[in-house]
Parts: C-alpha cells; sequence; structure tokens
C-alpha cells in the first residue's frame, strides 16, 4: 500500500545515497575537495577532521585513519538528510542513525551504506517498524505498526509480510498464520470483532476450503 511504497522510496532513496557516495570518492580521487583538521606524517587525514566533497553536495565531520573515514563521524547530504555513527574503511558500516527532510528516521545496523541488520525506521507518514533489514528492505523478524494503529508480528521477505505472523487490527480482529508477498496465503486462522472465526485454508488473501 502507500505505506509500503513510502518506505520502499525511502529504500531507494538510501541506496542511491550510498551509490552517490561512492562516486564522489572516486572524483574525490581527482579533485581532493576541502579538509580542515588533523594529519599523519604522510599527509593523510587521519585524527578529527571536517572534509567537504568536491562537489559540495556531501560533508563529512568525524574520525580519519589513513585518508579514509573511520570510526565515529557524521555525513551531511545536500538535500538535508544526514548520517551519524560508526564509519569503516571509508562506508557506512554499523551502527548508526539516519534521517530524512521528510522527518522519517532509521536508528540500528548499516552495511555498506544500506540499512541492514537489526533496526528501527519511523515514517514519517505514520508507519513504524522494528526489526531485521536486508538491502534496505524488511527482511527476517520483525513488527510492524500502520498509521491506522494496525500491527503486524511475524516474518517479512523483502518488504514484503511472507512466513509466518499475526496482524491485529484496532477494530479487535486478527489473524495468525501463512503469509505470502504481503497477503494470507497458506494456513492461518482468522478471527473477527464479533467473535467468528475461520481456521482452514486461504489463497491470495481469500479463503480457500471450508475450514473451521
Amino acid at each position: 500500500g502507500a505505506n509500503a511504497g513510502a518506505a520502499l522510496a525511502g529504500a531507494a532513496g538510501s541506496a542511491a545515497a550510498a551509490a552517490s557516495a561512492r562516486t564522489a570518492r572516486a572524483r574525490a580521487m581527482i579533485d581532493p575537495g576541502s579538509y580542515d583538521g588533523e594529519k599523519d606524517l604522510q599527509g593523510l587525514r587521519h585524527g578529527f577532521g571536517q572534509y567537504t566533497y568536491p562537489n559540495a553536495y556531501f560533508t563529512y565531520e568525524g574520525e580519519w585513519v589513513g585518508g579514509q573515514k573511520h570510526g565515529q563521524g557524521k555525513l551531511l547530504l545536500g538535500d538535508g538528510s544526514c548520517y551519524e555513527g560508526a564509519f569503516h574503511g571509508g562506508e557506512i558500516e554499523g551502527e548508526g542513525r539516519r534521517v530524512w527532510p521528510s522527518g522519517a528516521t532509521y536508528t540500528g545496523q548499516f552495511h555498506l551504506g544500506e540499512r541492514q541488520g537489526q533496526g528501527t525506521y519511523v515514517c514519517d507518514k505514520g508507519s513504524h517498524y522494528e526489526g531485521e533489514w536486508r538491502g534496505n528492505k524488511r527482511h527476517g523478524r520483525g513488527a510492524l505498526r500502520l498509521p491506522d494503529g494496525a500491527l503486524y508480528d511475524g516474518d517479512f521477505a523483502f518488504h514484503r509480510r511472507s512466513g509466518r505472523g499475526t496482524l491485529t487490527t484496532p477494530d479487535g480482529g486478527s489473524y495468525t498464520g501463512d503469509w505470502l508477498d504481503g497477503v494470507r496465503h497458506g494456513s492461518g486462522q482468522m478471527r473477527w470483532p464479533d467473535g467468528a472465526t475461520y481456521d482452514g485454508e486461504w489463497r491470495g488473501g481469500v479463503f480457500a476450503g471450508t475450514g473451521a
């Protein structure tokens, strides 16, 4: 839905930013940009300092080792977003926090500039996800709360509900069972607010068979 679209847009933006940062680093080997900070005996950035990339879109302030961003630092982007946290060998790697101009935030683990591992994403549209990530997508075990108050707690695969999980709605209804590509698919139990239940097979989000 719209929430998944917004999250996917955020994921695409993060991937684009990581790619842009790698391009900027390559250009910096030709044009050194502007640096104000500590250096080692070989003249490499080493210690604490601030570096503005040649295109002025990226500014990094933090720790350096042997000419590379390494340690704790803050990367500011020209669109108003920023990342603050761990760097390793010039890459965003480890624990950190990303903030987008929209107000959306992600706090957790990163790998090569992408959300990967455990983390919490708070969308400016009102959704909230806490759990596992892979390649900027919800992947693994997690809990997603939607703007309408519904809560899904279970498995995700490539940003969609897939595997086993429970969806609880604000009106008291719930479904516990199998999911595939974001819809009920497999074996599961649906409980409606009036107390009625269906326990059986599902296909593409609808009943399949008589159930119980």
